[in-house]
């Protein structure tokens, strides 16, 4: 599925509440509320990366059920047309005992060797995120961690002009705090929403959320890095970096 992204922070409540309510009048309904946390892992020498992918693990948290979400994002060339926003082909699956499930992690497999001569491992079921990690680890080799980020996700999903969008409010732990996400299937139909939404072109950001938590956390503490969490999460995820290591990526593309 192709997807066309962009963030924004959101600097104020004043400024939050102004963008709420332009949602509300395009007609936006509440689609999901959840807790996500993002693991983005690399050969060490990141040969996905370098060949425009990206292979993300996801865990989901909500009211009413969890569950595992693994993609595979393919970025195209880039164009100058591209340069505000994200854009790159999706391959999706639910981790689970389905048909689809079992054929989407094949084709996932084919398609990172087919780019990068990686071999990955079975990834369906995906297990937990030490399994993932370990089995990551097993069938690649040493590897760098390109993020691993936890926040809290408000969906928010509408039509417009025959087109659907979808828009999520994002709280990430300090220093990044709270963002909004922007999410079409067109560059047309992307460009058409931040201009219903009144959405100043200042304050677009392009970026990745691993990049703007690397930049972010860098001006908070000098350091760069890209592992952010809750602190109901930091004993696991500290359990899980001294297992597995700690090679963080640069905060540079991903």
């Amino acid at each position: 599925m192709r997807e066309c992204e962009v963030k924004i922070p959101l600097a104020s409540t004043a400024f939050s509440l102004e963008m709420l309510h332009s949602l509300a009048r395009l007609g936006a309904h509440l689609h999901d509320a959840r807790e996500e946390i993002d693991l983005v892992l690399d050969t060490g020498d990141f040969a996905m990366r370098n060949a425009g992918l990206l292979l993300r693990y996801r865990r989901v948290k909500s009211n009413t059920d969890s569950r595992i979400l693994v993609t595979l994002k393919v970025s195209p060339n880039a164009t100058p047309r591209a340069r505000w926003f994200q854009e790159h082909t999706e391959i999706e699956f639910i981790g689970g005992d389905t048909e689809h499930a079992r054929q989407t992690s094949e084709l996932i497999c084919r398609d990172v060797y087919s780019r990068t001569g990686l071999t990955l491992p079975v990834l369906n079921p995906p297990g937990t995120l030490a399994e993932w990690w370990s089995r990551l680890a097993k069938s690649c080799g040493s590897l760098a961690i390109r993020s691993l980020v936890e926040k809290r996700r408000v969906i928010l999903k509408g039509e417009l002009s025959g087109s659907s969008w979808e828009a999520c409010l994002d709280l990430f732990p300090p220093p990044v705090g709270p963002y909004l996400e922007f999410e079409t299937t067109s560059p047309n139909s992307l460009e058409l929403l931040l201009e219903r939404v009144g959405i100043p072109d200042d304050v677009l950001d392009a970026r990745t959320y691993g990049q703007i938590v690397g930049e972010r956390t860098e001006a908070a503490t000098g350091k760069s890095s890209r592992v952010l969490v809750f602190d109901t999460t930091a004993d696991e995820i500290g359990w899980l970096t001294s297992q597995y290591g700690t090679s963080i990526t640069p905060n540079v593309d991903v």
